[in-house]
């Protein structure tokens, strides 16, 4: 029981920081196509 927790909560840790990652390229994506364009 501990270790489906513990799993469980390693698992929603590791959304949250893909999440997190995603966003932060999908912003330095942004910058740089509005780099690129001007």
């Amino acid at each position: 029981m501990v270790i489906l927790k513990f799993f469980y909560t390693k698992n929603a840790f590791s959304s949250l920081f893909l999440l997190e990652v995603m966003k932060k390229i999908s912003t330095f994506a942004a910058n740089l196509n509005l780099n690129f364009h001007l």
